[in-house]
C-alpha cells in the first residue's frame, strides 16, 4: 500500500535538536523501512529546518513621558506651500518644522530629542485658524529610546489642546494614546511647548 511522506511544512520552526523521523516499532517490514528513511532523508535535504529566532525582550514602555520643545520662529520652520489665497486666509498653506526638545522648560536642560513633522492650515475663517498637524517625535533620555507617532487638529488661538498618539517604534512599539500640549513660555523669538503624552496601550 502507498504510505503519505510525513514531511512538515516549511514555514513551521523547529528546535535545532528535534530528531528526524525515525521507524515507530523494530517490526516494521525491512524494505518499507529503509524506503521511507530514504525518503525522509531526501526531504530533510531538500528542506532543512528553520532555525527559530529568539525572541526578542523590550522593556515596557512608561505610560506616560514628557518633555519641552524649545522652538524657534525664524529657524524652526519652513513654508513648503504658500496659502491658496493669500490675501484672505491662511488655508492650503503647509509649513516643515523641526525642533529639539528638552527634559525640563529650561533650555540649557538634558537634550532628549527632537520633533519634525508638518503642519497644514485647513481653515479658510482668518479668525479661526485651524492646523492639521502631523509629526515624529523621535526620543532618547538614556532609559527609553524610540520614535512616537503624533496625529491631530488645533486652533492657533487656543491655549491648550490635545493630540493623538497614533504609533511608535523601538521602546514604544505599537503604542497609542494623546497628547496634552500647553504653552508655559512665549516671546518674539522662542516658544515653549510642554508636551504630555499618556500611553493607553
Amino acid at each position: 500500500p502507498n504510505h503519505p511522506i510525513l514531511r512538515p511544512p516549511p514555514s513551521l520552526c523547529f528546535p535545532q535538536a528535534m530528531p528526524s523521523f525515525t521507524m515507530a516499532s523494530p517490526y516494521t517490514i525491512l524494505p518499507l523501512s529503509l524506503g521511507l528513511l530514504l525518503l525522509t532523508g531526501m526531504n530533510s535535504a531538500a528542506d532543512p529546518k528553520p532555525t527559530c529566532p529568539k525572541n526578542k525582550q523590550y522593556p515596557p514602555h512608561p505610560q506616560t513621558i514628557q518633555y519641552y520643545v524649545q522652538y524657534f520662529p525664524t529657524v524652526d520652520a519652513s513654508i513648503i506651500l504658500p496659502p491658496v489665497h493669500p490675501n484672505k486666509s491662511t488655508f492650503g498653506m503647509v509649513r516643515a518644522l523641526a525642533s529639539n526638545f528638552t527634559k525640563e522648560e529650561d533650555i540649557h536642560s538634558q537634550h532628549v530629542g527632537v520633533i519634525r513633522g508638518t503642519e497644514t492650515y485647513t481653515s479658510t475663517n482668518p479668525d479661526f485658524e485651524t492646523i492639521l498637524s502631523i509629526s515624529t517625535v523621535t526620543y532618547d533620555d538614556g532609559v527609553y529610546n524610540g520614535t512616537i507617532q503624533l496625529h491631530g487638529q488645533f486652533n492657533v488661538k487656543e491655549s491648550s489642546y490635545e493630540t493623538s498618539v497614533v504609533g511608535g517604534t523601538g521602546d514604544f512599539r505599537a503604542v497609542r494614546g494623546y497628547a496634552t500640549i500647553t504653552f508655559p513660555f512665549t516671546s518674539d523669538s522662542r516658544i515653549v511647548y510642554h508636551h504630555v503624552l499618556h500611553f493607553l496601550g
